[in-house]
């Protein structure tokens, strides 16, 4: 492998490695801080509802977002993934326990 090549996938990696680690980063955090807010927002069954939600629309919009990605390019649709995760985080902040 040429040293262009070698440079240049070691960037690839590099970006990819720093988009996951602040996706997870965000998605751990919850882990951390579920007592508190179950105490001051909702029911803990109410809670875990709220918590796996994200998963499940993660695990159905995968192949949703690849095929996207293929016909409009990954940045776009690394920058629509970010809006929509960032609408979804403000969402759960300002809901209110019923």
């Amino acid at each position: 492998m040429s040293a262009s090549a070698q440079r240049s996938a070691t960037v690839v990696m590099t970006a990819a490695i720093a988009v996951l680690l602040v996706a997870m980063g965000v998605r751990a955090t919850f882990g951390l801080l579920m007592q508190p807010m179950g105490l001051d927002k909702a029911s803990p069954g109410d809670l875990l509802a709220r918590l796996r939600h994200p998963d499940l629309v993660w695990g159905i919009g995968a192949p949703l977002f690849g095929a996207l990605s293929d016909k409009y390019g990954s940045g776009r649709t690394i920058a629509l993934g970010a809006l929509l995760y960032a609408v979804g985080l403000l969402s759960m902040a300002i809901r209110t326990a019923r």
